[in-house]
């Protein structure tokens, strides 16, 4: 009689030799498709090593692990694209340049896209489900592309569409590869652990280093004791015009202003996970939420302050627990602001007497120039990343010594750059992104899972939004991914709870279909 034997997920039998009374094993049974990676892993591995030892120290390690990485992904496309959204906040190339060389995290981006096109469209055959929010969002996208028929300096427009398209990349691969809470969870905690490391080496910068150019710019590197990993500028001297420190790396955790508007957009969601939590794991969430509000102060952004105060201020206004929340409240204000550095709260103080503040001033000349550019170009707006070149060649006031200024403003910028079109559908999202949570939570409560994770991340996306919202006001981050994040949760949050519905459906009416058995008679 054949052996029968279990290889993965297929059954199969193997002759059985009666003479040696053990199953006969080929070597094809021997050679699985894991020993051939290893085998395959371990030649590539060594012929980059041998050839990277003759040009570059560097290039041996730095292929390697893009080798290792590589499989990971081809192996486990959910942890690849894990592993992408790291790379994206953590951007480990602003550190060691080989990896930027190669252009490591844009392969694998390109790989985790091959990987679904062929799985989707090939294999499965399950092609791509549009939700209404994927229609806005990617019309969104398409308002950027329309800019350049009217854009002022096309070059710059390309660069900024190029940069959104990777986003829009994203965005697919994240509705179709997170498709359970447990990946959801992942996804957030990813990046929440990420802003914490970065908060981590920022509130050191602030304390070690404190400011420069570079650190109230951002791509300072890390500098602690013996270790110095140089970022894309310089340290140079202590500069008196940089009110906060920034991130380590370059990009949309740089400025000082930009962390703050990240970290405080994540704020809440340290709150209300704290809020579930039960032991050690509420322990960690409130300390996260201490880090992340250190990293607030030592931004010094008043943007982000009035983001953080409005953040605050919904918090208190949705709990049930007032009395309680008002309390602690003063506790907390009564041990933190003696260790306030005078600087921030002068900072801070400062914008109550904006009429007087230059910042201030200009950003309201920049708020005109870019009202006047909607009135000259309604529709298509002057091109998705030209605000400065049009505020510096036509629309600054005369005798003005600063020529190539942002908007400050997140509304100002998309109504300049791409029109009464794009500002439409930016608006549209936001307020899309408020009414599928409010129906995820109609539909949770519905089930009597109120108060659930899924529950609690919907508040949370709503009071960051509101965050984001305010602090937006006074920052330029319109490209950035922190609101097109939020509404991408919440359409994941919806695809979760149809999926489920879709599941019990199938399930009532597979136990419906069944025969019933006859009752027994005597």
């Amino acid at each position: 009689m054949p052996l029968i034997v279990v290889t993965g997920s297929v059954v199969r039998s193997r002759p059985y030799n009666h003479t040696m009374d053990t199953p006969v094993t080929s070597s094809r049974q021997i050679i699985t498709p894991t020993v051939l990676w290893i085998i395959g892993l371990s030649i590539v591995s060594v012929l980059f090593t041998a050839v990277g030892l003759a040009i570059d120290f560097l290039v041996p390690i730095g292929a390697i692990i893009g080798l290792l990485s590589l499989v990971f992904v081809i192996r486990r496309p959910f942890f690849g694209f894990v592993f992408y959204v790291a790379m994206v906040y953590l951007r480990p190339a602003d550190l060691f340049p080989v990896l930027g060389t190669v252009r490591f995290q844009a392969l694998v981006l390109v790989l985790l896209l091959l990987l679904w096109i062929i799985d989707a469209f090939v294999l499965n055959r399950r092609g791509y489900r549009f939700d209404r929010i994927d229609i806005v969002f990617f019309a969104f996208v398409g308002s950027m592309v329309a800019s350049l028929f009217t854009s002022i300096y096309l070059s710059e427009s390309v660069g900024y569409i190029d940069e959104f398209i990777r986003f829009a990349i994203f965005w697919v691969l994240a509705s179709q590869m997170i498709r359970t809470e447990q990946n959801l969870k992942t996804f957030i905690y990813v990046i929440i652990g990420c802003l914490t490391f970065v908060a981590l080496i920022q509130i050191w910068t602030y304390f070690t280093i404190g400011f420069t150019r570079a650190t109230g710019l951002g791509g300072y590197g890390i500098h602690i004791g013996p270790i110095s990993l140089g970022g894309v500028r310089g340290l140079g001297g202590s500069s008196m015009g940089v009110n906060g420190v920034g991130g380590y790396s370059a990009g949309f955790l740089g400025n000082a202003s930009e962390l703050g508007l990240a970290i405080l957009i994540w704020l809440p969601f340290l709150y209300y996970y704290a809020s579930i939590a039960a032991g050690s794991k509420r322990f960690w969430h409130l300390a996260v939420f201490g880090i992340y509000m250190m990293s607030l102060m030592a931004c010094g952004a008043r943007g982000a302050f009035l983001g953080v105060v409005a953040v605050f201020g919904v918090i208190f206004w949705r709990s049930t627990h007032k009395a309680a929340l008002t309390l602690i409240g003063l506790v907390g204000l009564a041990v933190i602001i003696p260790v306030i550095p005078d600087h921030y709260i002068d900072r801070i103080a400062s914008t109550a007497e904006y009429q007087e503040d230059e910042s201030a001033n200009i950003r309201l000349d920049l708020w005109e120039a870019g009202l006047r550019m909607v009135i000259d170009r309604p529709i298509l707006g002057v091109g998705v990343g030209n605000f400065s070149i049009a505020y510096g060649s036509t629309y600054r006031k005369a005798g003005s010594a600063d020529l190539w200024w942002e908007p400050h403003n997140c509304f100002v910028q998309i109504g300049a750059e791409l029109g009464l079109l794009g500002l439409s559908l930016f608006v549209t999202l936001i307020v899309m992104t408020f009414r599928w949570n409010h129906r995820s939570r109609q539909r949770l409560k519905a089930l009597g899972l109120k108060n659930s994770w899924l529950w609690v991340t919907t508040v949370a996306i709503d009071v960051g939004l509101i965050g984001y919202c305010v602090s937006g006001n006074f920052i330029t981050s319109s490209y950035y991914p922190h609101l097109y994040l939020m509404a991408l949760m919440a359409r994941l949050i919806k695809t979760i709870l149809d999926d489920r519905e879709q599941e019990t459906e199938k399930t009532t009416l597979e136990n419906s279909a069944q025969p019933t058995l006859p009752a027994a008679t005597t």
